[in-house]
This record gives C-alpha cells, structure tokens and sequence, in this order.
C-alpha cells in the first residue's frame, strides 16, 4: 500500500491538472495489512487519501478491498486438526476493514468488498468450491477474478 500510494501522489503531481482525474480505483488487499519494510497503518493510508480527495486532486475514490482467500472461504481453505499445518490462526483483518467501509460512507466513496463479490457469485453456481475461481493463489485474482470486478465497477 505504501508503494501503491507514493506512486498515487507521484501521477498526481505529473497528471492532475484543474481537478481532471474523475476516479480512482484503488485496491487494498490483506497482505497490505502485513509489515513489512513499507508496511503502512491503515489509518495512515486512509488519512493520505482523505488528504488527496479533500484537496480535490481526486474527483471521486473507489476503494476495493480483496481479503485472502482464507477469509472468504474459510470452510474450505482452513484445515482444522492438522499437525504443524493450519489457517485456524490465520489473521482477519476485521479492523482494518470497517475503517474502510466508514471512510468510504463519510466521504461518499464507493467501496467494493471482493470477498462478498465472489460469495454472492459463488452462490448463483451452488458450490463452495466455485468460488475459488475467482482467486489465482491465495491472494491475487485470476481472470475470472478480474472480470467479476470490471463487471461490478462497471455497474
């Protein structure tokens, strides 16, 4: 997150001139949550892109957040019982999360949870395991991934 924000401020500054940009898209997935060397708090990013709408760099925000697929789908990706092998610890970032959801309702962002993207998709094909499409590894989308968000941003 902290890479994906310098270099936000960086297009910014090269980009933006009388208010131009109509929207960003920005997408903050779980493994943003993890320190790391440029590890950001997630109460640091929010204020950065506060400050950036609220200058009015930025005409409108999309905030997607794409949790792991563990936290989707923990029925099937968590093993329980097993020695030295186990999600049952594996973090949520339930904190993380209603933070973006209330910045996103203050300031009239729109806010895309993937995680209940997918379980709403998931649903229409009657199987847990179908929803695991959506995901390449355990954290970055496959194609289909991608195109039920373009579906869904497009909307």
């Amino acid at each position: 997150s902290f890479d994906n924000l310098c270099t936000l401020i960086r297009t910014l500054k090269q980009y933006s001139y009388n208010n131009d940009i109509a929207e960003v898209i920005y997408i903050i997935s779980d493994n943003d949550f993890e320190e790391y060397n440029d590890f950001i708090q997630i109460n640091d990013l929010m204020d950065n892109l506060n400050e950036l709408f609220l200058k009015g760099d930025i005409n409108q925000i999309t905030l997607i957040y794409v949790p792991y697929i563990y936290n989707v789908f923990p029925e099937i990706t968590r093993f329980t019982n097993q020695k030295n092998y186990s999600f049952e610890n594996y973090p949520n970032y339930h904190k993380e999360q209603k933070l973006m959801v209330a910045q996103s309702a203050e300031f009239g962002w729109e806010y895309i949870n993937f995680g209940n993207l997918v379980k709403a998709n998931n649903s229409i094909d009657n199987s847990l395991l179908n929803g695991l499409k959506y995901y390449m590894d355990d954290i970055h989308l496959s194609k289909q991934g991608i195109n039920l968000l373009i579906d869904k941003i497009n909307k």
